[in-house]
């Protein structure tokens, strides 16, 4: 298959490689930043359309880092969310009884997915700083807008390659 590529506009068509398309880490960071607010653009000032950075008690820009679907460990915890979900299906056959999973459950299965595969983080919670599961189900449940722009990041990770 011939394509053009960004690499190869000046010397017209090539081949690809597929390895190109390979997922190039195994996490994403999302950069956080403040929701924007209309009230603030500036039709004269297009920086008045940017987000703004969040920063931590250091004055660095704040981050939250996951592993990326591709990696290990975020299959890991997609295995166990999956394995539990069949589990309660069999047992549910075995009794006869139907199995259903609600819009609740899927996405209280998501939430704890990304909770799980939060790697990294320069953030505090109530003081606390520490990566673990259980701080980063407080993080995204007390901070729903947090937890949209780590999905978001993961979504666009998936759609979107960066050659």
């Amino acid at each position: 298959m011939l394509q053009k590529t960004p690499t190869s506009l000046s010397q017209g068509l090539r081949k690809m490689d597929l390895m190109e398309l390979a997922p190039k880490s195994e996490d994403i960071k999302v950069e956080l930043t403040y929701p924007l607010n209309t009230n603030d653009f500036d039709l004269d000032d297009p920086e008045s359309f940017k987000p703004k950075p969040i920063t931590n008690e250091d004055g660095e820009q704040a981050y939250i880092t996951i592993y990326s679907p591709y990696s290990k460990e975020y299959k890991d915890v997609e295995y166990q969310i999956k394995d539990r979900r069949i589990s309660k299906a069999r047992k549910a056959a075995k009794e006869g009884k139907p199995f259903d999973i609600g819009i609740k459950e899927q996405e209280q299965e998501e939430l704890e997915l990304i909770a799980s595969v939060t790697k990294d983080w320069n953030i505090s919670i109530d003081g606390k700083t520490d990566v673990n599961k259980e701080n980063a189900l407080e993080v995204y449940t007390k901070v729903p807008y947090i937890y949209g722009l780590v999905l978001s990041e993961r979504n666009d990770y998936l759609n979107f390659i960066k050659l």
